[in-house]
């Protein structure tokens, strides 16, 4: 299962992405943050490999990451130089 922190300035994204057979881990882990954390939404996408996408305020979001780090995964952070690819924009704007 792979975390990825994304920092956007005041509202912040954590994405849990894993395949088919970590399904129940998967469903867990995003339970629990949603339990601990519960100002934060949550979007699913996919079968085979699964995406969730918890955004909300980054105080909040950096709660659900001390939740995942507790339940022994390593959240992988993106910092400011990825951050053009995070909001959308292009680099020649």
């Amino acid at each position: 299962m792979r975390v990825e922190y994304q920092d956007g300035g005041e509202v912040s994204r954590l994405l849990i992405t894993s395949w088919f057979f970590d399904w129940r881990e998967h469903n867990r882990l995003v339970d629990e943050v949603l339990f601990c954390a519960p100002r934060l939404r949550a979007v699913d996408e996919g079968f085979f490999r699964r995406t969730t996408v918890i955004s909300g305020a980054t105080a909040w979001v950096m709660c659900a990451e001390v939740t995942v780090e507790e339940n022994g995964y390593e959240v992988r952070r993106v910092f400011a130089s990825s951050r053009v690819q995070i909001l959308g924009v292009s680099a020649s704007a």
